[in-house]
């Protein structure tokens, strides 16, 4: 006869859950880093070879002699746009997600949680969306982003509560816009 007894209490199982689900979560996030890298590392090459391509090009019109001409308008304005496209591909390959998501880390104190991350399309500010069990919490939050060197003019935008439906308690729900300081990302 086999005996199947399972002593660990609920509180225990969900823990183990959430532990094996955060693991997870992590491995999925260093996969997605690396993928993250090896698209960074082909689209450098492709911009690299587009420079060459476009140096080769302006070397055969030096030596044809069309070095004077002027270039007509739509294809200068064509190529102003396109360099501004490349310009913001670097930008963007060159933020950090991993240092935004450490700083956030770092900040977040019990009791807080962030559920939505949103940079702007400039990344230079950030919108956090999220829950606190109380208000103290909410406040900690927003003085420690204050205090954290990467983060300036945090603002707390709305914040309202909502009955658990598990416990009853209530929830504040929250929303928080801050700016980014460039150069520590």
């Amino acid at each position: 006869m086999r005996l199947s007894l399972n002593l660990a209490s609920p509180t225990a199982r969900r823990q183990r859950w959430l532990r094996q689900g955060l693991a997870g979560a992590v491995l999925l996030l260093l996969v997605g880093t690396v993928v993250h890298g090896v698209l960074l590392s082909r689209s450098r090459t492709h911009l690299a070879s587009l420079e060459e391509t476009w140096t080769a090009r302006a070397a055969e019109r030096e030596r044809a002699g069309g070095g004077g001409a002027a270039a007509p308008p739509e294809a200068s304005r064509g190529l102003a746009q396109r360099v501004r496209f490349y310009n913001s591909l670097l930008e963007a390959s060159a933020f950090s997600w991993t240092g935004l998501l450490n700083e956030l880390e770092a900040a977040l104190p019990q009791g807080v949680g962030v559920a939505d991350v949103r940079p702007n399309q400039q990344l230079t500010g950030v919108q956090l969306q999220g829950e606190a069990r109380t208000l103290e919490a909410l406040t900690g939050f927003v003085r420690r982003l204050e205090e954290r060197p990467l983060f300036t003019r945090v603002f707390l935008l709305r914040h309202g509560e909502r009955k658990d439906d598990r416990t009853g308690r209530g929830i504040l729900q929250f929303e928080i816009r801050l700016d980014l300081r460039r150069e520590g990302v």
